[in-house]
């Protein structure tokens, strides 16, 4: 099913004329016009020095309770090390333009990443560069997976952290409710619908759920039809075809009380994957906001980090 696109509404859509960060404090990041021409889309990069080694890139599609600069952390972290991060707005979400937890289509997400990834490896410093890694976060696990589905050549490696393979029974729509949603998805697909879950199994930590609350750019707004509709339907395709086509080396991050996704989803991304080199972190407490928990969170950075780092060509 695809639905009516995302419009314009924050900025219009000049491509003469990139609109400015409307938040202050906006210091790491730029804009960019969406592959079709539609929209302004706000993306991230943390680099190594000037002159360092670039071992690999990593590229980050975020989820649906966060932006870009939810990973400044782990992408200052990387980026001494050698890896060069980069992270993009998913249309509608943080500072790129469009509705706000909506999604038209998994074929258009697909499409921006895969647009994104030009822009990153068309630049002189990484054009060269063969370890090229995607990582996935809740909804953004989703994503890559049918990224690197559709365009098997392009990375060397993928990492799904909480990804969104196998959602929570209680967070799961029946049948029933699902049948009716897309029988009305044509007539309101950006109706907005269906609260966000509670707050408090994102993480568990108070401190990192306030900043998450503070965050103006974490979207706290309603789920839109469009999302459950194509969201549901989508994780239906991943288990039932496109996670076998999946054959690039497998990193997969999930906390045992993850009450959003469900580990047994992470473990049915390793088994039907085609590629020999299959590896699962599971953390032991961790809610779904892995890299907010402060017991869990460096522990799960320096597990990116390593995983990357053994993986990469320019490293040997």
């Amino acid at each position: 099913m695809k639905l009516p696109p995302h419009s314009p509404h924050k900025y219009g859509f000049d491509p003469k004329s990139s609109p400015s960060a409307p938040i202050a404090n906006i210091d790491e990041g730029a804009f960019s016009a969406s592959f079709d021409q539609r929209l302004w889309m706000f993306h991230r990069s943390w680099e190594p020095p000037a002159g360092a080694k670039v071992h690999a890139t990593l590229m980050i599609v975020h989820g649906t309770v966060d932006h870009s600069g939810a990973y400044a952390e782990l992408g200052h972290k990387l980026a001494q090390q050698g890896i060069a991060v980069f992270a993009m707005d998913m249309r509608g979400w943080g500072l790129s333009d469009g509705e706000s937890m909506y999604i038209d289509s998994m074929d258009t997400f697909v499409a921006d990443v895969q647009g994104f990834y030009q822009t990153v490896h068309s630049q002189s410093r990484y054009k060269n560069i063969k370890s090229r890694f995607l990582m996935g976060k809740s909804l953004g696990g989703s994503v890559t997976a049918f990224c690197v589905a559709k365009h098997p050549t392009l990375w060397t490696g993928i990492i799904g952290l909480s990804g969104a393979y196998e959602v929570d029974a209680k967070l799961t729509p029946s049948p029933i409710v699902m049948a009716l949603l897309k029988g009305l998805a044509p007539l309101a697909p950006k109706l907005p619908l269906k609260p966000l879950f509670d707050e408090h199994i994102i993480v568990a930590d108070e401190d990192a759920l306030q900043i998450w609350r503070d965050d103006p750019l974490c979207s706290k707004d309603k789920l839109r039809l469009g999302y459950i509709v194509i969201f549901f339907d989508c994780l239906k395709n991943l288990t039932q075809g496109i996670v076998q086509q999946i054959d690039v080396p497998m990193l997969m991050m999930c906390g045992d009380a993850d009450r959003v996704v469900t580990l047994s989803g992470h473990e049915l991304m390793l088994k039907k994957s085609r590629h020999n080199d299959k590896q699962l972190k599971v953390y032991a407490n961790g809610l779904h906001n892995l890299l907010q928990e402060p017991s869990l969170k460096l522990q799960v950075m320096s597990d990116i980090q390593e995983w990357i780092l053994e993986r990469s060509f320019e490293n040997k």
